[in-house]
């Protein structure tokens, strides 16, 4: 017997988990376990599989206990492509040992133990008797439930303490998705949905205690949030752009995906007559204020560069924001390159987003046409360098407190995400996502989709590190950094060939900025 069956459940070490994940496996068993003897021969296997209309025999010893399991791949691999008689005995083409967990362990136990172990069924057990067999089929239908669960939480959170459950339940489905191996590309674009849900439903439960009437403004997301590019260690970056004048043409924004919240009417549609620029901030400042801190309550941390729509030079209206971006364009200084790499990812999120669509419209009339402006981007794209040592090691820092660890934000995404910044920003590609601005830049350089996609397997695998690495930190140390002589023989490999791939660009970049 496997001694998983007597680990101790994960569902108490895990706080921020959905419901789902702390359901007892014992509860998800659906049917009575199909077993057959470790003697029996393979054909009496399937002619009870056949029978039963499963894909899956538990076998079993004298004793009843699990000893292995039958399934259709043992079939094909072990018995038809060796050419093995259906007599040969159950013992000699099984999978064994059979991996276990009691009936009382969780489903967060089962996620964890399918992803430690490559597989995708465990036996439930009572005791030392089979009583079931749980597969992956069945979390992840598990997991869509819960993905409803969190949504319907979201539309109906109208309260600190509700708006507080529902951010620990998008930190616990996440980290349960995570488990079960999902890629990092869905698992951002559904981290990056929920979140945004929740920050809307934090606006609308703030404002309701502001009077904003007769105010035109939109809630501008920056850097990895207006990228949809967030991970577990993520803090604030927002900004609030505002006009003064006759109304414009509202666009309201609307959550991409399953929380749709609608924008408040005053948001959407001015009435009244514009207030002066000063007026109107002093108003927004004093909302958007509480807002940073209630979106600090649910685990989004205050910025510590102060990049947050509460900050006084975060919060102008649409003329002056155009005067910031010429001035980052006609003296692009060290901190004007590396503020526009943060504030030119912006992102409607909330209220008027046509004032910010017209926004982005106006500065890639004046970046495209500012060949020094972007070769300067480029060249600051440049400066990280992918962390690649000789034949078969990494080019770790070496400094105090960090010796032996490479920085995967820092010299592994970031690399992806400067170089396709600069392509949105000659190109004028309104999509913020670095994969879709690399997919379009692609398209408009003529280049192989093939190439392109093996770029970005590049980017989501050091994603999909730096996810692990965080959902693992707990608040310890750089959550970014990684040990890389700790990975494994196969994780070691696919990340040399991301940070491989994140060279390739920086040559293509390089390249058309010479």
């Amino acid at each position: 017997m496997n001694d998983l069956a007597e680990r101790p459940s994960f569902g108490e070490m895990d706080e921020t988990a959905p419901a789902f994940t702390t359901r007892p496996l014992g509860e998800l068993v659906r049917r009575a376990p199909v077993a057959c003897g470790a003697g029996a021969p393979v054909r009496e296997a399937l002619e009870r599989m056949s029978a039963e209309g499963v894909r899956t025999v538990i076998v079993v010893d004298g004793g009843g206990a699990p000893v292995g399991m039958f399934t259709l791949v043992d079939l094909l691999r072990r018995v038809a492509l060796a050419e093995r008689p259906l007599a040969t005995p159950l013992a000699e083409v099984m999978s064994a040992p059979a991996v276990t967990l009691a009936a009382s362990a969780s489903a967060y136990d089962a996620l964890q133990c399918m992803a430690e172990r490559g597989i995708r069924q465990i036996v439930v057990v009572d005791g030392r008797r089979a009583v079931g067999v749980v597969s992956e089929r069945d979390l992840f239908a598990l997991s869509r439930a819960s993905m409803r669960q969190v949504i319907e939480g979201l539309r109906q959170a109208d309260t600190p303490a509700a708006l507080r459950r529902a951010a620990d339940d998008i930190a616990g489905l996440t980290r349960s998705l995570l488990a079960q191996g999902v890629a990092a590309e869905p698992l951002t674009r559904t981290v990056a949905t929920l979140n945004d849900a929740l920050t809307r439903r934090t606006i609308e439960s703030v404002a309701a205690a502001h009077d904003l009437s007769g105010l035109d403004w939109c809630w501008l997301a920056l850097g990895s949030e207006g990228r949809g590019e967030q991970t577990f260690a993520t803090d604030q970056d927002n900004a609030i752009v505002f006009h003064c004048g006759a109304p414009s043409p509202p666009r309201a924004t609307a959550p991409s995906g399953a929380a749709p919240s609608a924008a408040p009417s005053d948001a959407a549609a001015p009435s009244g007559a514009a207030a002066a620029p000063e007026a109107a901030r002093a108003r927004l400042l004093a909302f958007a204020g509480e807002v940073n801190e209630a979106l600090a309550q649910l685990g989004f941390p205050l910025c510590p560069g102060r990049v947050m729509a509460g900050n006084p030079e975060l919060c102008l209206t649409v003329e002056e924001w155009k005067a910031r971006f010429l001035e980052w364009i006609a003296h692009p200084t060290p901190a004007a390159l590396l503020q526009a790499n943060i504030l030119f990812d912006f992102r409607a999120l909330y209220g008027n987003a046509s004032l910010a669509d017209g926004l982005r419209e106006w500065l890639f009339a004046y970046t495209r046409e500012n060949r020094a402006f972007l070769l300067l981007m480029a060249r600051n794209a440049l400066q990280a360098t992918p962390p690649l040592g000789l034949i078969r090691t990494f080019a770790v820092d070496d400094g105090p407190g960090v010796a032996g660890t490479l920085d995967l934000k820092v010299r592994g995404s970031r690399i992806f995400v400067d170089a396709a910044r600069v392509w949105a920003l000659e190109l004028g590609i309104a999509e913020t996502g670095t994969a879709a601005r690399l997919r379009a830049a692609a398209r408009a350089f003529g280049i192989d989709e093939r190439e392109v996609e093996a770029t970005l397997e590049g980017f989501h695998f050091i994603q999909q590190l730096r996810l692990r690495r965080q959902g693992r930190a707990a608040g310890e140390g750089d959550a970014n950094r990684i040990d890389p002589a700790a990975l494994n023989e196969v994780d070691q490999h696919m990340l040399k060939e991301a940070f491989r791939q994140a060279r390739k660009l920086q040559q293509v970049l390089e390249q058309r900025f010479r």
